[in-house]
């Protein structure tokens, strides 16, 4: 996912890939049970454009392949798979919030809607 950023945040006065490498940052954190299939070496674009910078900065977890080595359609699966099952474990995870969650949820049955459920 690339979103735009101001090169500068306002509110923080961090810059935009401060933003992006702290977030990439508490990913890994976050799931840490994945290092070791998904990759938390930093990537390098061979570019100095912004761009390119800032996508390396917010770089979590990853696999890199060369172009004259990619592996077979069977393990090319397999990777996507376990990516998605680290995005799903973020997302169960919380996400991007570093926030506990503060709402309770009642699990009783709402009163007096003038039905029942046996």
């Amino acid at each position: 996912m690339v979103r735009g950023y101001p090169h500068t945040i306002p509110s923080t006065g961090a810059t935009a890939r401060q933003v992006l490498s702290a977030r990439a940052a508490f990913i890994r954190e976050r799931l840490p049970d994945f290092a070791l299939r998904l990759s938390a070496t930093q990537i390098a674009l061979e570019s100095n454009a912004r761009l390119p910078g800032d996508y390396a900065a917010g770089h979590a977890l990853g696999l890199t392949y060369s172009l004259d080595g990619l592996p077979d359609e069977q393990t090319l699966a397999a990777d996507l798979r376990s990516t998605l099952q680290a995005y799903r474990a973020l997302t169960f995870r919380g996400g991007l919030d570093t926030e506990p969650e503060t709402e309770v949820v009642s699990l009783e049955a709402p009163r007096n809607r003038g039905f029942y459920f046996a």
